[in-house]
């Protein structure tokens, strides 16, 4: 029941940010702070590689990257990369998502040096 919950007040903000920068992104820093409980709470009791927890985190990044906490949501991404190399391996999918959504969060942050590192490190993945 907590998850629905949890589950309406993020399609909302998405829905808010659908339209491009939310106007007043405190106004859904409750739903940020449910989400990052959520995902700690599902951890405890699933651990941190299960597949619904990994599309928690997915989900707190997306919600940190809408509310501009992007140093939050550079850790999120980091944890991802790492979760699914030790689940996948290098050159699965779901890890190359996962850098490239690295790769952005460092832009985000003016990181382009690091967002630089990470696409060439995708590419040599992919020609390998």
């Amino acid at each position: 029941q907590n998850e629905q919950a949890l589950a309406v007040c993020y399609e909302l903000l998405e829905a808010a940010a659908a339209d491009g920068p939310l106007s007043d992104p405190s106004a859904f820093a409750p739903v940020d702070e449910r989400l990052q409980a959520a995902v700690m709470a599902h951890r405890a009791e699933e651990g941190m590689l299960c597949p619904s927890s990994l599309e928690m985190v997915e989900r707190l990044a997306r919600c940190h990257t809408l509310l501009g906490r992007h140093e939050a949501s550079l850790a999120c991404h980091e944890e991802l990369v790492m979760a699914y190399l030790a689940l996948l391996g290098p050159i699965h999918e779901e890890t190359m998502f996962s850098l490239a959504g690295l790769a952005c969060a460092c832009t985000r942050m003016g990181r382009h040096k690091e967002a630089a590192r990470v696409r060439d490190h995708i590419s040599n993945l992919q020609q390998a």
